[in-house]
């Protein structure tokens, strides 16, 4: 026996499936009549009935079902329903209908037009191109008949045209039905069978075989739900209460912040100092400082020279001109070089904007230097520059017992964590199925008589659920245990607060550690302005030069 859930999609395609496996159908015995040249009024009969086949599919068309799966569906219906007006176009003209071929032929080329147009729609997928050549033969095929038919007609038959209404309907040819196996119509098949046929489309089991009675599905949902409140409420619910106390405490101490700055380096501020360390530190910050002013020192000296160079060039122009009066034509050569001066002045303009700038950043590194400089040497140099507490065994011992508590925290957290990890694999693992079955099988002896009730599978329900118990058992000893950690926890942290209060030297190391990370935010202020005063530094200099 198994479980069956929701009804898989596939149930709902079922009459398209069957429509569209229907017209494949007819089109193969359509294709088979064609290469057997089998007389015109039989392709077309059998050629109306494809195209109707596929008229079926797209009557039964489902959102599931792809879109171009519909545009090579209407392909197929009107590009057989040309075929079918084409064949019977043929028939008419050897029966001397002359009228009557050219109605058809007007018919076909109306339905293989629209056959056209889709084919130009489709996307994702294409058609063989066989089939896509038999298209369009087929469309030359009908232009030349129906040129040579009107002209036929008019010069020689002069026969009436009949409406489209007015043409019999072509006969339709079923070649192909669905048939139900045997052994899906009657259940008892399978039992009376003396002998298995070897069929792959044979189901080699009695229907419903693995049909589960209905209380079954309800006890597998009860067993569901009582296990959902164990873990979701009991454990994990527990666990996220506990995280929140955890996290509660945490902030409001600061810890392990707190403890930190009494005897240590707060761990963000090791991270920082390597981080500076790494950008090469305040011997890097001064390099760079260095070269931006060297670059723009530089861009203003081109410029200078650009300019006295335009001056002397206009005296000169000036000296000649005087020397040569009239004879001196050329235009002057400020009016030449004035585009020049205003580019010129332009660039000095943004430059001299830039050395302010630059003059800002190098306050900040003034300022900053020291900060910065502790910050780029090693983590025992950086302990021994703070200020730090003499002997003082009181705070140092009631130091040492929060930490610990904090450790026995932060342990307790761990535990937790991996507890919840155990079960979330355990809920997953978790099957009843195979239980209730056996259950089921028992009180039933395969009877499908029985009644059932949901209660009759609560000693299965209760041997599943105790694989939790354990659990639940854990989560409430490190609950308690955290409980008795933050009570000793804010006794101690209490008590060391008391003991800290107005010393001053602790006071002196908190703000020195707080110099230090705001020391750290403008290495990173300073290092982005100077990149980008580097960067304009460098541009001016490639464009004067």
């Amino acid at each position: 026996m198994e479980f069956r859930g929701n009804l898989p999609s596939d149930f709902e395609l079922v009459d398209a499936l069957i429509a569209i496996m229907i017209a494949q159908a007819h089109e193969c015995i359509w294709q088979k009549a064609v290469m057997e040249h089998m007389k015109h009024g039989t392709v077309a009969r059998l050629a109306i009935k494809v195209s109707d086949c596929y008229r079926a599919f797209l009557d039964h068309l489902h959102a599931l079902i792809p879109d171009d799966w519909k545009t090579i569906g209407e392909i197929k219906h009107h590009y057989f329903a040309a075929v079918a007006q084409y064949q019977k176009a043929n028939e008419a003209i050897s029966s001397g209908r002359y009228g009557e071929e050219i109605t058809r032929l007007r018919l076909a080329k109306s339905s293989l037009s629209f056959a056209l147009q889709k084919l130009s729609a489709l996307t994702e997928i294409t058609l063989h191109a066989s089939f896509v050549q038999q298209m369009t033969t087929l469309d030359q095929s009908i232009d030349r008949d129906l040129i040579r038919a009107e002209k036929d007609n008019d010069v020689v038959y002069m026969e009436t045209i009949p409406q489209p209404d007015q043409l019999a309907p072509i006969l339709r040819s079923d070649m192909a039905k669905p048939i139900l196996p045997q052994f899906i119509l009657d259940p008892n098949y399978w039992l009376i069978l003396p002998e298995r046929p070897n069929d792959a489309l044979f189901i080699k089991r009695p229907l419903f075989e693995k049909l589960v009675p209905f209380a079954v599905h309800q006890a597998a949902s009860v067993y569901k739900d009582k296990k959902n409140y164990i873990v979701h409420v009991e454990i994990l619910g527990k666990n996220k209460e506990l995280n929140a106390e955890h996290q509660k405490l945490i902030s409001e101490f600061r810890l392990p912040y707190s403890l930190d700055v009494i005897d240590d380096l707060p761990k963000e501020l090791l991270d920082h100092a390597e981080e500076v360390q790494h950008l090469g530190g305040i011997q890097t910050l001064n390099d760079m400082l260095h070269k931006v002013q060297d670059m723009s020192k530089k861009a203003l000296d081109l410029i200078e020279e650009g300019f006295n160079a335009l001056e002397e060039e206009n005296e000169q122009d000036v000296m000649l001109s005087k020397q040569y009066g009239k004879l001196w034509s050329r235009p002057s050569s400020r009016s030449l070089n004035q585009h020049l001066l205003t580019l010129g002045t332009q660039y000095n303009d943004t430059i001299q904007a830039a050395q302010k700038a630059d003059r800002i950043v190098q306050a900040k590194v003034a300022n900053w230097g020291k900060a910065i400089a502790m910050l780029s040497k090693p983590v025992e140099e950086i302990m021994r520059h703070l200020p730090h507490l003499h002997q003082d065994e009181d705070i140092l011992q009631t130091t040492a017992k929060v930490r610990q508590q904090f450790r026995r925290l932060q342990d307790n957290l761990k535990h937790r964590q991996a507890l919840e990890r155990e079960v979330v694999e355990m809920t997953d693992r978790d099957d009843i199925s195979s239980a209730l079955l056996d259950r089921c099988q028992e009180l039933t002896k395969g009877s499908p008589t029985v009644k059932l009730e949901v209660e009759q599978f609560s000693n299965v329900f209760d041997s599943y659920l105790r694989n939790y118990q354990g659990y639940q058992d854990r989560m409430q000893t490190y609950a308690q245990e955290q409980d008795d950690i933050i009570y000793q926890l804010r006794q101690s942290y209490t008590q060391l607060t008391l003991e800290i209060d107005n010393v001053q030297v602790l006071s002196k190391r908190e703000r020195a550690i707080c110099n230090l990370e705001a020391a750290y935010l403008k290495v990173n202020e300073i290092r982005t302005n100077l990149v980008e005063g580097i960067k304009a530094s460098r541009f001016y200099s490639v464009v004067l030069c």
